[in-house]
């Protein structure tokens, strides 16, 4: 039989020849495989754990000084900007009183030479009724007709509806310049003008009462 032939051996393992036996601790330290890995320590890990954590905690408050610089930042930009209008609409308004300040310059001259030729019209019509006053006072001296003396009395009433004409246009011209002007000369002139409008005028009334008196008298003599 098969059991018995002594060619065919049993494969079964011995328990005790294949036993593991413990492994000495002298094995163990000279392995390769153990000696390659070096475990850190624990105390620096620890310390490089803190480090980094005051590492980080700076860097957020930095990060929020930045923030706030930063926010800083867009508020002056936008006061900048806030003032860069009102500098052009301050700009603007400049320019636009520049430009009535010329053009009031413009209309005081204008107005200026028109005091001027009404002071110097007025001047003339002085001199115009003064000569004819006074032809008329030489006139009346004399044997007049009551026609004649009607005559003098109309003439008489239209230049002094002439001249009462020319004192209004005056006097609204004055009112209108004493509303915008503000040129010191200019203002020294209309003074002038308003001397001379009031003289003129005072003179005109005594030489109109007095050729009212003298047509008066004649009037009454020619009856």
């Amino acid at each position: 039989m098969a059991r018995n032939d002594p060619a065919i051996q049993d494969d079964t393992p011995n328990n005790s020849s294949t036993q593991m036996q413990p492994i000495s601790a002298s094995a163990v330290s000279t392995h390769p495989a153990v000696t390659s890995i070096q475990l850190p320590h624990l105390g620096d890990f620890i310390n490089k754990l803190v480090d980094d954590a005051y590492r980080f905690q700076n860097l957020s408050v930095e990060l929020d000084q930045t923030k706030e610089k930063l926010r800083e930042a867009e508020n002056k930009i936008a006061e900048l900007a806030i003032d860069n209008q009102t500098i052009h609409e301050d700009l603007k308004n400049v320019r636009e009183l520049l430009g009535v300040a010329r053009d009031d310059e413009s209309s005081a001259k204008i107005q200026l030479r028109v005091h001027e030729d009404a002071v110097e019209c007025l001047k003339a019509t002085l001199r115009g009724m003064d000569s004819a006053l006074r032809k008329m006072g030489t006139a009346l001296k004399g044997s007049i007709p009551r026609s004649k003396i009607a005559n003098y009395r109309s003439i008489l009433d239209k230049i002094h509806q002439c001249h009462m004409e020319n004192t209004l246009a005056v006097s609204s011209i004055l009112t209108y310049d004493r509303e915008r002007r503000n040129n010191p000369k200019i203002n020294e002139q209309v003074n002038k003008l308003n001397e001379a409008t009031s003289d003129i005028t005072s003179h005109f009334n005594a030489l109109y009462d007095a050729l009212e008196s003298d047509l008066t008298e004649a009037s009454i003599s020619n009856v």
